[in-house]
């Protein structure tokens, strides 16, 4: 799984700050992967539970992993130099059912658990939160999470954001700006589901959309989230989208932001279908595919993501570590594949590449002079040749 995105120590971190785990990864992937809580204003109806761990530094990442295949909702991380503090979320009946919960999240990660003494990289409790340092004891500090506390957080990190001077992203209770020229607005309240704009990875993919996507492509969201990259193609001219995710809070989120946009009949969005040998549902092959997901699970769904992909058709790759886009490189970017652009932002990599038709193929050698930087940000000329620098 990726590394997560480091919370702050002070405060809660804003819903898009915690694990960033997109949730297709829950079954598609073996058991080291999972989901993230989104928390958005209107969605904290249950009651939900943090968790606190303190587990040795170098086994954070498994740690969260091995938390989210168990079916926790997500979880939060405190970064120290020895140990770092995890703050697992649960949802739960009552304190004693989460109680119960807590003593599974420890005992799944027993191998990884800090001494009680050790400390942990925020000593300071949250508002609501009773959790101290050193909490390798039992669930009694278990602590029931405050919706208010969330809410308020949510309003104040999730504001409107412009990407590529094209697409501006704006929480419901925004209104849009006044009609720009070429300017093209979305409404996302994601619920529970990832994608508001906040993460580098849902950043990335919305300004490679902006400059590949063309008039009367058909697109495929693999991982969906919130709808927001579905959205955005149609937004920027695609004849129509399909969007799909494992999570059926993400599918409703989708749904309900198609509807909000007035773009409900040009997306189907759906369950994924992991018995499929091709990803993105009815309609493939697609003119272009793009999957925020993780470099394991990109890797280990590249059939069926490549099956997905027309002929001269592109693929977005995102949601991979920058350490690790070697290993999603190798194994995406051979004939007929070529790399047509490469997006660092922060410890975060995303590539588009091209299934390309009927001409020679760049050796691996000729990756090195795509430019790491972000695309540009016209949409009005043809796609990139393939090989060539962007």
């Amino acid at each position: 799984m990726p590394d997560p995105v480091r919370a702050g120590s002070q405060g809660i971190a804003p819903p898009e700050s915690c694990v960033k785990v997109p949730r297709l990864s829950r079954m598609l992937a073996p058991p080291q992967q999972g989901t993230v809580l989104r928390r958005a204003e209107n969605n904290v109806t249950a009651k939900w539970f943090e968790i606190p761990l303190d587990v040795r530094a170098e086994h954070a990442d498994e740690a969260v992993a091995l938390l989210a295949a168990e079916g926790f909702a997500g979880c939060e991380v405190r970064e120290g130099p020895q140990v770092t503090r995890l703050v697992a979320f649960a949802e739960a009946e009552d304190l004693a059912a989460a109680a119960l919960r807590a003593e599974s999240a420890r005992a799944v990660v027993a191998g990884f658990l800090a001494e009680p003494s050790g400390g942990s990289s925020d000593s300071n409790a949250r508002p609501g939160n009773r959790t101290t340092a050193g909490s390798n004891t039992d669930g009694s500090e278990v602590s029931e999470l405050d919706p208010a506390v969330w809410t308020d957080n949510w309003r104040r990190h999730f504001t409107r954001r412009t990407f590529a001077d094209r697409i501006e992203v704006v929480p419901p209770w925004e209104s849009p700006s006044a009609p720009q020229p070429g300017l093209l607005s979305l409404v996302i309240n994601p619920g529970m589901a990832f994608g508001t704009g906040l993460h580098e990875t849902t950043a990335s993919c919305l300004e490679l959309l902006v400059e590949l996507v063309r008039p009367g492509d058909r697109v495929a969201d693999v991982g969906c989230g919130s709808g927001i990259l579905a959205l955005a193609a149609l937004r920027l001219g695609a004849d129509s989208a399909s969007a799909t995710d494992l999570d059926p809070l993400a599918v409703d989120a989708a749904l309900e932001n198609a509807e909000r946009n007035g773009l409900l009949g040009r997306v189907q969005v759906a369950a994924a279908d992991t018995s499929s040998e091709t990803a993105g549902g009815a309609g493939a092959p697609f003119d272009l595919v793009v999957a925020n997901i993780l470099a394991e699970t990109l890797v280990e769904m590249r059939p069926s993501l490549t099956s997905a992909v027309r002929d001269g058709g592109l693929l977005i790759l995102s949601g991979i570590e920058a350490t690790r886009l070697p290993a999603v490189l190798d194994a995406f970017v051979h004939p007929p594949w070529t790399l047509l652009r490469r997006v660092q932002k922060g410890e975060w990599a995303s590539v588009a590449i091209e299934r390309t038709i009927g001409h020679e193929i760049p050796s691996a050698g000729r990756r090195t002079l795509v430019a790491e930087q972000p695309p540009s940000q016209s949409d009005n000329r043809p796609r990139p040749t393939s090989g060539t620098a962007s």
